[in-house]
């Protein structure tokens, strides 16, 4: 079994989770904070691009493939915070 196929069986799409990785490191750059943080921080990154886009995409009906991966850059370039605040919008304007 290759790695791409047991992240899979774990539920992490690669694409997703390099697409976190390089959002994450982008929303890194000039930060400051020590070693510590910045690493928890791309963890979290990483995991929010995992595990929120799936959810992002169907709320949003996106279902092409490049959009998916810039959906997951943009999770973790924004970090849990940012995407919990446009989630919410979204989650608003449906019910009215």
């Amino acid at each position: 079994m290759s790695i791409q196929e047991y992240l899979l069986t774990l539920g992490i799409e690669t694409k997703l989770l390099i697409g976190g990785l390089v959002g994450t490191v982008a929303g890194l750059n000039g930060k400051k904070g020590n070693w510590l943080a910045k690493i928890g921080t791309v963890f979290t990154g990483i995991g929010g691009a995992i595990y929120l886009t799936p959810l992002t995409s169907e709320l949003l009906n996106v279902t092409n493939e490049q959009s998916r991966i810039g959906i997951a850059v943009l999770i973790g370039y924004l970090g849990i915070t940012g995407m919990q605040k446009i989630l919410l919008k979204k989650l608003e304007e449906w019910k009215q």
